[in-house]
């Protein structure tokens, strides 16, 4: 017995038997390697799969809230029975004065409060209708309108200035984000007459921007709630 082992020893038999021992040791380790890689691939595709359903989520439900005013029913004339025929009742009139006493009332500041800009002679024109038809309200309406907007210093040597700011194609399809505005500048008037500083007016152009479609978004709310009941 031994020496089968002694030769067993002194053979390649040993040699052999480490080799495939490592060998195996080394598929194993492959093996792990090789499933953690996959779990990660796949754990990384379920959070990439369950942002994207939180994302589509998101998009639908600001897509049915978009569409909430047109699917909701609403009541119609005590003759129009069920709101069954179509009846279209007018709001341009409304939709002016809404406007005009926004935009009036409205004043931005600007530089964080070292100037303010504020607006005045605001001419609007389009009209503005709520309809109904089988219980369905439609809001539509096509505006445009232009003001004058003035910016009055807080502290002396920032600056003032003076223009015409104008809004086309608000419509009841493309909603705040689809109208184009414009804004432009003026030479103010008077002995002192001069342009205004450049870092004014693109403070005029980075804050009133979202301000004025933030009052666009407003307009549509109060015409909607302009509904009936």
């Amino acid at each position: 017995g031994s020496r089968v082992i002694a030769e067993c020893l002194s053979t390649s038999a040993l040699s052999s038997a480490i080799l495939k021992a490592e060998e195996d040791r080394t598929d194993i380790s492959a093996d792990a390697a090789l499933r953690l890689h996959e779990q990660a691939k796949t754990h990384a595709a379920e959070r990439v799969t369950g942002e994207m359903r939180e994302k589509l989520a998101a998009e639908q439900r600001s897509s049915e809230e978009a569409r909430k005013v047109h699917t909701e029913v609403v009541q119609g004339s005590a003759w129009n029975t069920n709101s069954w025929h179509w009846e279209e009742r007018p709001r341009t009139e409304w939709a002016h004065a809404w406007l005009k006493k926004e935009l009036r009332d409205l004043s931005v500041a600007l530089l964080g409060g070292l100037a303010s800009v504020s607006f005045s002679k605001v001419q609007v024109s389009g009209d503005a209708t709520i309809s109904i038809r089988k219980g369905r309200p439609i809001v539509l309406f096509q505006l445009d309108f232009h003001c004058d907007w003035t910016i009055g210093e807080e502290i002396v040597g920032v600056g003032e200035g003076c223009g015409l700011i104008r809004v086309s194609d608000f419509t009841s399809e493309e909603g705040p984000e689809g109208a184009s505005i414009s804004i432009e500048t003026s030479p103010s008037s008077g002995k002192r007459a001069k342009k205004p500083p450049p870092q004014l007016i693109a403070a005029l152009r980075r804050e009133t921007l979202p301000e004025m479609r933030q009052v666009l978004l407003r307009f549509m709310q109060a015409l909607k709630a302009q509904l009936p009941e």
